[in-house]
């Protein structure tokens, strides 16, 4: 059999691709670059420092390829490309980032995956472990590539003979899934599955089977129970399941129930079993959504055995990510949310459908924006069911209040400071007030990150105006 070149040809010279590369030259590994690409700027330094290492731009060529054992493909390229398809059935194996990491650390290891709320619900598990005490570093599909938390010698990070860390949690996505085989995930969560990237899988079928391969080989696998699509239907050898969901919990399961307060009032709390953990008002995260990634994370966090109460305070503290129904502050009885990233018409509804399904409490929404043709008479329906007011912004704020006019109350404000403070006027005690725009921010704003900043200053002022914090 004819020697290789290389053990290893890393496709794809992105972020992910260039910790490959720098992880296989620490390990002093055999191997080459490709990118698809004429050139990549951050590359650059690394090329000069190293001109001993092969590198080759341009289209894919099926004989270079096959002069390496294993191509480490970066999640961007698609497995299905041509050249890279006759390259793996003429025998060249696949790798990634995720599998040369797992091949190089001991320390038990959580893998989060699916199609809405893995970014929040691994920050939170980060969260929940510096709340126990622990050191448990968060990286993958956010924050740094996986490769990136070795230590100089591409070995698992220690101090004084010891394990740096008590473990780590990945956000993995189906890009990096796909390429996987079984891993030994201490933990393992598929939070939800719905249709998305269908410009890269045949089917909604294949991308389900490929997120369903976080399961195989975990240690344990948790489920969302009102998702079918996400209990474990693959080959995974674990004995042991939990489960999440909005309905009442069985025994060892998670979920939500309805229960009577101690001034005889209804409260919302996360159980499990017929256990309270906590109430859903002792939360700064807000939505039905986020009850159940508080959930989900809790099943985590019990299932590698963090201190629970620890894991409970963390959620109770927990603001979620930036401009994701992002708590502000409440003033005056009335909490104040950023959901600045709500540029879509239906990222609103999911704001407030979240916020205000489980509840009686109503929303003042301030919304508008560049509208991209939108439809915004989706709004009319959950505005009248759940509004207080809605306030208006905008090169587009003139149609949505038109849409909106027998729905709920509405209003116009010439900027963001403006909006604020009249949506804190129209708002009653423990009401929203939304920043979920349903619009693009470019005819105000440089970004939707800027946008919610501006709001987050605006809100800031009004509490300093003399309104009362809770």
């Amino acid at each position: 059999m004819q020697t290789k070149r290389w053990t290893y040809l890393v496709l794809g010279l992105g972020k992910t691709g260039m910790s490959c590369v720098r992880h296989l030259h620490k390990k002093s590994a055999r191997f080459a670059m490709a990118d698809s690409r004429s050139h990549v700027n951050d590359v650059s330094e690394f090329v000069r420092e190293h001109s001993d290492i092969d590198i080759f731009w341009g289209a894919w060529d099926l004989d270079v390829l096959l002069q390496a054992e294993v191509l480490v493909i970066s999640p961007g390229i698609a497995l299905h490309e041509p050249v890279i398809a006759q390259a793996i059935e003429q025998g060249v194996s696949v790798s990634s980032d995720i599998e040369l990491f797992m091949a190089a650390v001991e320390r038990p290891v959580i893998a989060v995956t699916g199609s809405n709320g893995k970014s929040t619900v691994v920050s939170l598990l980060g969260d929940m472990a510096k709340h126990a005490s622990l050191s448990v570093p968060v990286g993958g599909n956010i924050g740094l590539p996986v490769l990136d938390l070795l230590d100089p010698n591409g070995s698992e990070l220690c101090v004084d003979g010891q394990y740096a860390y008590d473990a780590y949690v990945l956000e993995l996505s189906s890009f990096q899934l796909e390429r996987l085989p079984a891993m030994n995930f201490a933990c393992a969560c598929i939070l939800n599955l719905s249709e998305d990237h269908m410009d890269r899988y045949d089917s909604y079928q294949q991308y389900v089977d490929a997120k369903q391969r976080v399961y195989l080989s975990a240690d344990v696998c948790v489920f969302n129970r009102d998702d079918q699509l996400t209990n474990v239907t693959s080959d995974s050898i674990s004995t042991c399941y939990l489960s999440f969901g909005v309905n009442e919990p069985n025994m060892n399961e998670y979920g939500l129930s309805i229960v009577d307060g101690d001034l005889g009032q209804k409260r919302i709390a996360l159980m499990r079993g017929d256990s309270v953990l906590l109430y859903a008002d002792d939360m700064r995260l807000q939505g039905r959504h986020n009850l159940i990634n508080g959930l989900s994370a809790l099943a985590m966090s019990d299932a590698m055995g963090w201190d629970q109460q620890a894991s409970i305070n963390a959620l109770m503290g927990f603001t979620g990510l930036s401009h994701r129904c992002e708590y502000v502050d409440t003033i005056n009885g009335v909490m104040y949310i950023n959901d600045s990233k709500g540029t879509n018409v239906g990222a609103t509804l999911a704001a407030i459908d979240g916020l205000c399904a489980l509840t009686d409490k109503r929303v003042v929404l301030i919304a508008g924006g560049e509208g991209k043709g939108a439809d915004f008479s989706e709004l009319h329906g959950a505005m009248k069911r759940f509004g207080r007011a809605v306030v208006c912004i905008g090169m587009d704020g003139p149609q949505l209040m038109n849409v909106l006019s027998d729905a709920v109350d509405n209003h116009m404000a010439v900027d963001m400071n403006s909006a604020v403070q009249r949506a804190s006027e129209l708002a009653h005690s423990g009401d929203y007030v939304l920043l979920s725009p349903a619009c693009a921010s470019f005819d105000m704003f440089k970004n939707f990150e800027h946008r919610g900043d501006v709001f987050i200053d605006c809100v800031t002022q009004l509490g300093q105006q003399g309104g009362g914090h809770v």
